[in-house]
């Protein structure tokens, strides 16, 4: 099956018990490297363009059955800021990690304020961050499998990354309080609410049939690598690389088994996909303390969002280490100091991290079947299949101009609350869906006759292009938010019912309403931008 696509922004994205038995890590010259694999212009296009969080992964619908982890959560921030320190952290006396529950578990917090702009919060040593091509060196035995496997997935290069890093975290949950990053996998969660969690019943809140066929694509995949070899291959790791402790014990307890099922191997992959960072050459970094900062908006004094690259505010430095900046001012000692992960759409939040922001100036709300959109382009794709004027010769030279302008296929038309259009690519094809019987005459002259130039100009950017394209938007906007299943009133009020209830079923469906719930509200500001009194509403 092909896989679902739409075009959205993307986002460059964000100690163990003595005694027991090493693997063996020098033998690294025959090791396959899954980065070597990813290091071309197009896979690092494709990586970045995933945006950190690779796509979209399945986890199960019950509570993950793993190793008892210490109930007082000040108890296990503690054990993991010493256990960085050892290793060698610099953690700034500005910053600590502290327990934030509106925001699903941990995040960092100002000690000593001011934090300044561009301040340094920390810097964690490679020896604590965890790439795919570190755990090929740590499996040397299996990493030529490993990395077919990965390849044989058919998933993007960010998302390989993920298979490899999770094999890794489900063999160290195995060992329980023996494994060697013990004090990182207690702070980790239980849940990650991701889209392809979602059972039919929370999809169908969503109201978005492009995620719903987006999960059920991405969750097949998974199923499929797990089936096709990587469910022996963590068993045997397991087995392989048992503690002293452990092996004198004989077999593990059913608990610590439970770290190497499929549902283990969903919530790992989640992991690494919504916690580890793309940064250079499309290589991940899951890197403990630097994947617990809290996305927030950052906006400057004139309160406009700003866009700034991710990687501005995380160096990799040249001995492997990585240091993470604030990306803003922070006045107060107590405050939650929050980053940006990218100017995103709401989409890539809720199938890459599991939750949808309180505020993204970015957010952009696809316009669905259910307007005049189909019809728009059911007269777009006839003019283009009329024998008279466009031959195949002239729609070759149509697709030409438009990709030369860095464009592709037919794009999804995606509009912001202030009514704008998320990409020229939409505005274009609009453009020339909206042109008059005598424009298109001008297009087919230019295409037959003219340079590329003057074709563009004719058929995408005529005299009033710009001002037919706003007004269509605002109208199919309305017509979006008015063909909803639900009204916004309706969806208020079940989103509050669902979050006074504590269960993790509520909680993901809670994200789905939400999700739901910023599209009408997206869709009914910019078709309230078409009203002269600016209140729009629905004819009954």
């Amino acid at each position: 099956m092909p896989s679902p696509s739409r075009n959205q922004q993307s986002r460059p994205v964000s100690g163990g018990k003595k005694g027991r038995r090493k693997p063996d890590v020098d033998q690294k010259d025959n090791v396959p490297s899954i980065s070597s694999s990813l290091a071309t212009p197009a896979y690092i296009f494709i990586s970045f363009a995933m945006a950190l969080a690779g796509i979209l992964i399945a986890r199960f619908h019950t509570r993950l059955l793993r190793p008892p982890i210490d109930p007082d959560p000040d108890v296990r921030i503690r054990t993991l800021l010493a256990w960085l320190k050892d290793k060698g952290a610099d953690i700034s006396p500005k910053v600590t990690l502290a327990v934030f529950p509106d925001f699903g578990g941990y995040g960092i917090q100002a000690t000593n304020a001011p934090v300044q702009k561009t301040d340094t919060l920390f810097t964690i040593p490679s020896s604590a961050i965890i790439t795919a091509d570190w755990v090929l060196q740590r499996y040397p035995m299996f990493a030529i499998d490993l990395v077919k496997l990965a390849d044989d997935s058919n998933m993007s290069p960010s998302t390989r990354q993920d298979l490899i890093i999770a094999l890794y975290l489900m063999v160290e949950c195995s060992h329980g309080e023996a494994s060697e990053i013990w004090p990182y996998l207690q702070v980790l969660p239980d849940l990650v609410p991701r889209l392809t969690t979602f059972d039919n019943s929370t999809l169908g809140m969503l109201q978005d049939q492009f995620l719903t066929e987006l999960k059920h694509h991405d969750l097949s995949k998974l199923t499929k690598v797990w089936d096709h070899g990587l469910s022996k291959m963590v068993t045997v790791i397991a087995d392989q690389f048992i503690d002293d402790a452990e092996a004198d014990n004989g077999s593990r307890n059913d608990t610590y088994k439970g770290c190497l099922t499929f549902e283990s191997f969903h919530h790992y992959v989640a992991i690494s996909s919504s916690r580890a960072m793309l940064l250079e050459h499309g290589i991940k970094y899951l890197t403990p303390l630097a994947d617990m900062i809290n996305h927030m908006p950052n906006y400057d004094e004139a309160g406009e969002a700003l866009i700034e690259s991710f990687l501005e505010h995380h160096t990799r430095n040249k001995d492997g280490s990585i240091t993470v900046r604030a990306d803003r001012k922070v006045a107060n000692a107590g405050e939650q100091i929050f980053e940006a992960y990218g100017n995103l759409d709401n989409s890539l939040f809720l199938e890459s991290f599991g939750f949808v922001p309180d505020e993204n100036p970015f957010h952009c709300a696809a316009i669905p079947s259910s307007t005049d959109l189909p019809v728009l382009f059911e007269r777009t794709e006839a003019v283009l299949r009329r024998n008279k004027g466009f031959s195949d010769q002239n729609r070759e030279v149509l697709q030409a101009v438009f990709t030369r302008k860095g464009f592709g296929v037919i794009p999804d038309v995606c509009v912001l609350a202030d009514g704008t259009l998320s990409s020229d690519k939409a505005k274009l094809m609009l453009a020339f869906a909206l042109a008059s019987e005598g424009q298109m005459e001008l297009c087919v002259d230019a295409l037959e006759f003219k340079s590329s130039e003057v074709s563009y100009q004719e058929c995408y950017n005529y005299t009033g292009s710009d001002q037919k394209v706003r007004e269509l938007t605002l109208k199919l906007a309305g017509q979006a938010y008015c063909s909803a299943q639900t009204t916004l009133e309706e969806d208020v009020a079940l989103l509050r019912k669902l979050q006074d209830d504590q269960s993790p079923e509520s909680a993901k469906k809670a994200v789905a309403v939400k999700f739901r719930l910023v599209e009408k509200r997206t869709f009914l500001s910019a078709a309230s931008l078409g009203v002269h009194d600016g209140v729009f509403a629905c004819e009954k």
